[in-house]
């Protein structure tokens, strides 16, 4: 009996099965190895780079881009999706960041324009609004000077100039450019605001002040009340720190609350010179009244005293007659009647020199015809009324044409040697 091992009659296919499973670890371990850094160069690398940008985005880089071209697969589509959305979201935070910035501008400005009309308003006296407008505008726009032309024609034009390094002597040397030479050579930058380069055209302020200001523009708005040009308000600006759109809009709303103060200020004025002319007439006029009570006074106490004194006497005269002759009473009570005759036209005269009912019942014409020949005739003066009147006037200015006449022929018996007095009244509009 022949026997061979097991070993030996299964070594070589032992050796060459260890053999093929050592090539089949091999080649597991290079498969997975492929697989792993293909996975990782092709699919996780990619996927981390989005990662990376998401967690970017996440954080507030707006500026982080994926970066991949078109074509690159589902991936590549999913990355140009989150480029478009980081734009998309970086373009809305810059137009928020603008809005912002723009209400913080216009915050500000509303601020300084609400801080300037309050200064503006606080002041009545007109020179010293001007003053404000000057210091507040130089201040807001940051400008080394401001100007304020008022038009006052046929007057001449109001001007103030104020700025941080204006001295006393060169706020009353400067005088403002005419307008129609200013028009002449601006440029028009809004339907209301002018500019003029003094580099080409230094003859429109002086050199002492240009050199002291350093400016190389002057900016003119219009001061517009109710579609009225009033004036204009002046900005020298110097050559480093050009006007913008911002701040010419600024320039715009101080001019028109410096309009308002002006306004305010011009009707504080005339209100005072108002009150000023009313008080003068109201002097005037308590003047008149004492001086035509004394007057009525002098003429009670010269003749109606007088008279009614000598009808007391004639009275006692009388009195005593008919204790001894009663033939003489018949005398004395004629001149007692002649006495109470004059002092009855005294004091008619008198009733007449206050407000003759004439005036009251048949009008102007009447009156001043009856006034003329009572007041002149007794005194030898002729005297002759021309009129073209053919209505009755308001009661207020038959009164106050009367006492015109009345004073002139006044005058005329205590200043003038005249023989004939001619008063002319005629209308020349309807009332």
């Amino acid at each position: 009996i022949l026997g061979i091992p097991t070993e030996a009659t299964f070594a070589e296919s032992n050796i060459a099965l260890q053999r093929n499973l050592l090539g089949l670890v091999i080649g597991a371990v290079l498969a997975l190895s492929i697989a792993w850094l293909g996975t990782q160069f092709f699919f996780l690398r990619q996927v981390n780079s989005l990662v990376n940008v998401t967690q970017r985005l996440s954080a507030g880089d707006l500026g982080a881009r994926a970066g991949w071209g078109s074509g690159e697969g589902e991936l590549g589509q999913l990355a140009q999706a989150f480029d478009e959305m980081a734009v998309t979201l970086q373009r809305r935070e810059q137009e928020q960041l603008w809005a912002k910035a723009q209400i913080q501008k216009q915050t500000e400005r509303a601020e300084a324009l609400a801080r300037i009309a309050g200064r503006l308003n606080a002041k009545l006296e007109l020179d010293s609004v001007l003053q404000e407008v000057c210091d507040e505008t130089s201040r807001a726009l940051n400008v080394p000077a401001t100007a304020v032309v008022i038009y006052r024609q046929p007057e001449q034009d109001l001007f103030h100039i104020g700025g941080p390094n204006l001295d006393h002597t060169v706020q009353v040397s400067a005088r403002p450019p005419e307008l129609s030479s200013f028009q002449a050579v601006a440029t028009q930058l809004d339907a209301r605001t002018l500019q003029v380069d003094l580099t080409a055209h230094p003859h429109f302020i002086a050199p002492q002040l240009r050199q002291l200001l350093g400016v190389r523009y002057l900016i003119a708005t219009d001061l517009v009340q109710e579609e009225n040009t009033i004036g204009r308000l002046d900005l020298f600006v110097g050559e480093d720190s050009p006007i913008d759109e911002d701040e010419l809009s600024l320039l715009k709303g101080i001019a028109d609350s410096a309009t308002l103060a002006i306004t305010n200020a011009r009707l504080y004025t005339a209100l005072q010179l108002q009150e000023q002319v009313r008080a003068e007439l109201l002097h005037q006029l308590i003047g008149a009244q004492e001086e035509e009570r004394m007057r009525i006074s002098r003429e009670l106490h010269d003749e109606t005293s007088q008279s009614l004194t000598a009808l007391m006497v004639g009275l006692d005269t009388i009195n005593m007659a008919a204790r001894s002759d009663i033939r003489r009473i018949a005398g004395h009570v004629q001149n007692l009647k002649s006495i109470a005759e004059d002092m009855l036209g005294n004091i008619h005269r008198l009733i007449a020199d206050l407000r003759p009912s004439l005036l009251d019942d048949l009008g102007l014409v009447a009156a001043i015809e009856w006034y003329g020949e009572r007041r002149l005739k007794p005194h030898g003066l002729s005297f002759c009324l021309e009129h073209s009147v053919e209505a009755r006037f308001p009661r207020p200015v038959e009164t106050a044409l009367f006492r015109i006449v009345q004073e002139g022929l006044a005058n005329i018996l205590r200043h003038a040697s005249a023989s004939s007095v001619v008063v002319r009244l005629f209308q020349h509009h309807h009332w």
